[in-house]
């Protein structure tokens, strides 16, 4: 199975419109790395109906 992908790095997530894309995979890392308006673009592209997949240390943050 081939799904295409686009890496951002967590500074470029601010910036970045996410709806294009029907879900962001979030790996690794901690929430105090995304800057306020990174987090504001994920609320407002799950909002929009994308989802949000997020594994290792970013899960707990996220649970």
């Amino acid at each position: 199975m081939r799904i295409p992908a686009t890496r951002l790095d967590p500074s470029q997530l601010a910036g970045a419109s996410l709806a294009p894309y029907p879900g962001v995979v979030l790996s690794g890392g901690d929430s105090k790395d995304l800057a306020a308006a990174a987090i504001q673009q994920l609320r407002r592209g799950i909002e929009a109906g994308g989802s949000l997949v997020a594994y290792g240390s970013t899960a707990r943050w996220e649970a």
